[in-house]
């Protein structure tokens, strides 16, 4: 696997990983920090689904809304802040792996909102230091995970 396929941690790490045949020196773990970073104008979060219909039916239900755009029969798009979309993509293969989170500015509104609709949440959890979060999981198995990021001092 040629270096621009490999997470970057396990660059950074030195991890070996298949098709490597040495782990990473320090220098060039050392180069890799020190260049410059991928330059990203969009997220396209993606979620693989084994039948499209009725996961666009429980998106619809998660986000409140119907997809904003339906790329094909096997793909839509919901646009989530005005450079993030997660889409689904009907991939059988991959159903049920995705993991997402959005952050959102009221956890418990959110929550409300959500339950509201006749979708079940896992309790609303506080991790210290950093905020508060609480998962959704789609009938496939997708994990989307809201979370309110903490204020300094929280």
């Amino acid at each position: 696997m040629c270096d621009r396929h490999r997470p970057r941690a396990a660059l950074v790490l030195g991890l070996p990983q298949a098709g490597l045949e040495r782990p990473v020196s320090r220098d060039e773990r050392t180069r890799i920090w020190q260049s410059e970073p991928v330059s990203v104008d969009v997220l396209f979060a993606g979620v693989a689904v084994a039948d499209i219909e009725a996961a666009v039916a429980w998106y619809d239900h998660l986000l409140g809304r119907p997809a904003d755009i339906v790329v094909r029969h096997d793909e839509v798009m919901w646009r989530i802040t005005d450079a993030g979309w997660l889409y689904l993509v009907e991939d059988p293969r991959r159903a049920g792996h995705a993991v997402v989170t959005l952050a959102v500015a009221d956890l418990d509104a959110t929550i409300a909102e959500i339950e509201d609709r006749g979708l079940a949440s896992a309790p609303i959890e506080t991790i210290a230091g950093a905020g508060r979060k609480a998962a959704v999981v789609d009938p496939e198995g997708n994990m989307i995970t809201f979370v309110e990021v903490g204020l300094s001092g929280d």
